[in-house]
């Protein structure tokens, strides 16, 4: 295990044992837990059923990846429905890596701060956090953080010090919410590393040629399944051919 993989682990286990002492790559926010965020009770029970469809009865866990062609059009309320549906579920540990460097949607959904977060860590200049809340503690938000760098090299740090598979040691769930993949492509290098995919699309903005050339991106790559937001009809036929 590499230096930067161990500081991981160790911040990981504080997090989940809630240690107070400081211990290198690690930061506690005395008092920051994570908000509830403003879903209702129809769209979270979409996600429930959208999960299951999509994960069956595994109950072994795995890395759930939560994908969309451009900005705005719901992907990260999707990813946040799933952890908080996979935590409900199972009562077992979520953790949400916000991989969306230019976003920060999801800290809003939760209501806590921006930075520092996993972009302030792999820089370098900052301690890694980890906010906790959702029904019995047991969901954990690593937040994207504020980059100065170009996002892509950030991609390849997360691949480098093996984030994804220091997570799936320490939780038995883990929701990768990625960034827009028709904005930062460079974000497609991170996707060999999910058990299942959902690609999101927005009910009459999203355009059709944008979700088939995301979709193959990830064609050949686990179980992939499509989300609409924005409209309780049915998925158009000519979606579910691509998944």
């Amino acid at each position: 295990m590499t230096s930067t993989a161990a500081s991981l682990d160790l911040a990981l286990v504080a997090a989940i044992h809630a240690e107070r002492r400081a211990i290198p790559g690690f930061v506690k926010h005395v008092g920051e837990t994570l908000g509830k965020p403003p879903f209702e009770h129809k769209f979270l029970e979409g996600c429930r059923r959208s999960l299951q469809a999509l994960v069956g009865g595994a109950a072994d866990g795995g890395v759930l990846q939560v994908c969309s062609s451009r900005h705005d059009e719901g992907r990260s309320s999707v990813a946040a429905g799933m952890a908080l549906a996979l935590a409900r579920t199972y009562g077992e540990r979520v953790v949400v890596l916000d991989l969306d460097f230019t976003g920060g949607a999801l800290t809003r959904l939760f209501s806590v701060g921006l930075y520092p977060g996993l972009a302030d860590w792999l820089e370098g200049g900052e301690r890694l956090r980890v906010v906790i809340g959702g029904s019995n503690r047991l969901l954990y938000l690593l937040p994207a953080g504020q980059h100065y760098r170009d996002p892509a090299l950030l991609y390849s740090e997360v691949l480098k010090r093996k984030v994804v598979e220091t997570c799936v040691r320490n939780f038995p769930w883990v929701v990768m919410d990625l960034p827009p993949l028709l904005i930062e492509p460079a974000g497609a290098q991170l996707i060999p590393l999910g058990r299942w995919r959902i690609l999101v699309g927005r009910y009459r903005e999203t355009i059709l040629q944008d979700l088939e050339e995301t979709a193959e991106m990830f064609q050949h790559q686990g179980t992939t399944g499509f989300v609409l937001t924005g409209d309780s009809s049915r998925v158009p036929s000519g979606i579910r051919r691509l998944i």
